[in-house]
């Protein structure tokens, strides 16, 4: 039903002969497409009955031959750095808010926006992404400007022992607004 889209493919190729860009020329990349946004944890392996979806993965997610785009919420170090610059395929890259040196991928650089924007932010502002508490909310507003049709979340149900579970009615109000946001575009936003 979701059709291949090669423009997000096309991007990330003409990435490789520059160093870094901004994230402002993947909008609309993935129009149509289905989108799997994965946090820390998420068994990507078995979420992937999809084989046209793109899998964006969220800070604390290493690298994995699944993960398409990989998205950083803070400066790389030790292990974390060590496995970026393992990182390869020509479907591949990383978003960061700064250059890394030394991958072998695109870096495609953003500017951090607000926390817990209103709806009306989630239009696609000049390479801004905003954020919540939670990291899987920044790779779902990466998905909205992609042009997603559907936004599936992955890996973010919060138990009592998550450090972001006494955080949960912050990150739900920040996710309502993003869900009225993609319901207004038409896309879907699912847990």
């Amino acid at each position: 039903e979701l059709a291949p889209a090669d423009a997000l493919s096309e991007a990330i190729k003409a990435a490789r002969s520059l160093r870094s860009q901004s994230i402002g020329v993947l909008e609309g990349r993935a129009a149509g497409r289905a989108v799997l946004c994965c946090r820390p944890g998420a068994a990507l392996r078995r979420l992937l009955p999809l084989p046209e979806a793109l899998v964006i993965g969220s800070t604390g997610v290493l690298p994995d031959s699944a993960v398409n785009l990989l998205l950083l919420m803070a400066r790389p170090q030790g292990e974390q750095l060590a496995s970026l610059r393992k990182l390869e395929g020509a479907g591949r890259a990383v978003i960061s808010q700064e250059t890394i040196s030394g991958l072998s991928v695109p870096v495609f650089t953003y500017r951090l926006g607000k926390c817990g924007a209103p709806a009306a932010a989630f239009a696609f502002d000049a390479g801004v992404l905003h954020y919540s508490r939670d990291s899987a909310f920044a790779a779902a507003h990466l998905a909205f400007l992609l042009g997603a049709r559907v936004i599936v979340l992955a890996g973010c149900l919060y138990s009592g022992g998550d450090p972001l579970a006494a955080e949960l009615p912050v990150i739900d109000e920040h996710f309502r607004r993003l869900r009225a946001a993609c319901a207004a575009r038409g896309t879907h936003l699912v847990s």
